[in-house]
């Protein structure tokens, strides 16, 4: 289906029919309102135009209702107009019940004020965010304690994977002899395996939201503002973990990564027309990774001949460094003066004028969350998964033929069969364009008609077939991908491990939770939980390209 044919509520119960989408929506509803009443079910309970009631006086009132109901023996005897008027009281009161039980006030996050009007409708507040990884990584919660450990097979005998050496099968079984111990026996010749062991601290994640009382009470017969504030709170937290899970990074001293290291640089006269002075440059480069970007590089001096530019080329990459900043001082600055130019893909970028702009960022390390864990794309980089550094554009000539190449070296190193190929929007749409402008490209448009007067025409890349495997890999985009980023996964290992089902896998003592906060001020406050790590048994077997551009 064309993305935009998609609706809202496919985008948030994706794969179900229409019919099975508006159940599961209002079954969403109906749960925040469960778990409002029951953070509301106190030592007392606050209901909005009843009062405050002692414990189990939320209950005494649905009770008082139930015996109003049709049938019940207070209605009997009622005159029809009696009967209406009581109904529409009873009506209103279960309202109020059922708006028991997030920073939302008359001006948050709508500067001209949470304005309520009728007939809007529920759907107009749901945003078609995606969270992909998150969804196809397998959530498995029986964690215990502040850490996981566990063991990896990375290679065992005649694999070809983790560096064992190949046996031959032959012997001769009467002369043959093989130590068992201390013991010489006439048997075949023993296999060997190449293991490790990992551990991994398990890691909080929350966030929280509060609603103004004034924000709440304004928006009674209108929208449930509470409800409208637990829904966008769910699908922040849902959005904040779906980047941790594709590029958080994690202290080193918890398990995980930890700081990406600085790059290196050189610089030097472009050689090209600019509008640069003859006078000297300061340059540094900060590279980005995880949620933030590294230390700065070494400082260069350059001075470019007049009305030239300056080319800056990042000669050491940093092992996880994703893209790049660029920073530099006017003419003639000094150091520590540089200031905010651009950001670049790849290990090259060169710039004729200088702008003023912001002064350099402290120095210090942001790439590395003292309470996070490592997401996707730093496991694989890390941990002996492919990695190229395109820098560059895709070939135009042979198109595919950089991800043909990562098929190919993952065979070799560990037989990896890769599932799937997350890029950006811009990678994307230059992947279409090429099948557009490559003659000698094996591919077909279609353009299609059904008697009127509108056609569509389709060069969208919907995947590529490995020719090593001849597996179709499907592509798709990701709208938190690092720009100029494509992360290749494999979702299960291509031989049988025990024990082992997946490449990765969230790990956790708590997964998601809500809490409703007591109410101890003019507000309600809400806020998420989930206590766990993001484990990755085989990032080996997936690979990474980088610095597409």
């Amino acid at each position: 289906m064309p993305r935009s044919a998609v609706s809202p509520l496919e985008d948030l119960f994706y794969g179900c029919d229409g019919t099975e989408r508006v159940r599961r929506f209002e079954a969403y509803k109906a749960s925040m309102d469960v778990s409002q009443k029951m953070a509301d079910s106190g030592n007392y309970s606050f209901i909005p135009q009843v009062g405050i009631l002692p414990t189990g006086g939320v209950k005494k009132i649905q009770k008082l209702l139930s015996k109003f109901d049709d049938g019940g023996d207070i209605r009997k005897g009622l005159t029809a107009d009696a009967a209406s008027e009581l109904q529409a009281d009873l009506d209103a009161a279960r309202a109020a019940v059922a708006d028991i039980t997030k920073d939302w006030t008359t001006s948050f996050p709508d500067s001209s004020g949470l304005v309520p009007y009728d007939l809007q409708a529920g759907i107009k507040h749901l945003i078609p965010f995606e969270t992909p990884i998150r969804n196809t990584t397998p959530r498995n919660q029986q964690g215990k304690g502040l850490a996981t450990h566990w063991k990896r097979l990375l290679g065992l005998s005649n694999a070809g994977v983790g560096g064992v050496a190949t046996l031959s099968p032959f012997m001769n079984s009467q002369t043959v002899q093989t130590s068992f111990g201390s013991l010489a026996l006439r048997r075949g010749q023993k296999i060997t395996y190449a293991t490790d062991s990992q551990a991994a601290s398990y890691v909080e994640m929350g966030y929280s939201d509060q609603v103004n009382w004034a924000a709440y009470f304004a928006g009674l017969g209108f929208d449930n503002v509470r409800q409208l504030s637990q829904h966008a709170l769910t699908w922040a937290h849902l959005l904040g973990e779906e980047r941790a899970m594709l590029y958080a990074r994690g202290a080193s001293g918890n398990g995980y990564l930890g700081a990406v290291s600085a790059p290196v640089i050189s610089a030097a006269d472009s050689g090209q027309a600019g509008s640069l002075a003859a006078s000297a440059y300061k340059i540094v480069v900060l590279a980005t990774g995880g949620f933030g970007t590294t230390v700065q590089s070494n400082e260069v001096t350059v001075t470019p001949t007049v009305n030239h530019g300056i080319t800056v080329t990042v000669t050491t990459e940093p092992t996880g460094g994703l893209n790049y900043q660029l920073f530099v001082t006017a003419a003639g600055g000094g150091t520590g003066t540089e200031t905010f130019q651009t950001n670049f893909v790849g290990n090259t970028v060169t710039f004729t004028a200088v702008s003023a702009g912001a002064a350099l960022p402290a120095n210090s390390d942001t790439t590395a969350d003292t309470n996070g864990f490592d997401g996707w794309i730093p496991a694989v980089a890390a941990n002996g998964g492919y990695v190229k550094r395109v820098n560059g554009k895709l070939s135009t000539s042979n198109p595919g033929t950089e991800l043909q190449t990562a098929f190919q070296a993952m065979y070799q190193l560990n037989r990896s069969n890769p599932d799937d190929a997350w890029f950006d929007s811009g990678v994307m749409v230059e992947l279409g364009d090429l099948l557009k402008s490559a003659s000698s490209a094996p591919y077909r448009i279609a353009l299609s008609n059904d008697g009127g007067t509108q056609g569509t025409l389709g060069t969208a890349v919907t995947g590529i077939e490995n020719q090593v495997t001849r597996k179709m890999v499907e592509f798709n985009v990701h709208p938190f991908m690092p720009t100029g980023a494509g992360l290749i996964r494999s979702l299960r290992l291509p031989f049988p491990a025990e024990g082992i089902t997946n490449t990765a896998e969230m790990r956790l003592v708590q997964d998601y939770m809500a809490i409703d906060w007591p109410a101890i001020q003019f507000t309600w406050d809400a806020s998420t939980y989930v206590f766990g790590t993001m484990v990755h048994y085989a990032p080996a077997w997936s690979g990474l390209l980088l610095g597409i551009q």
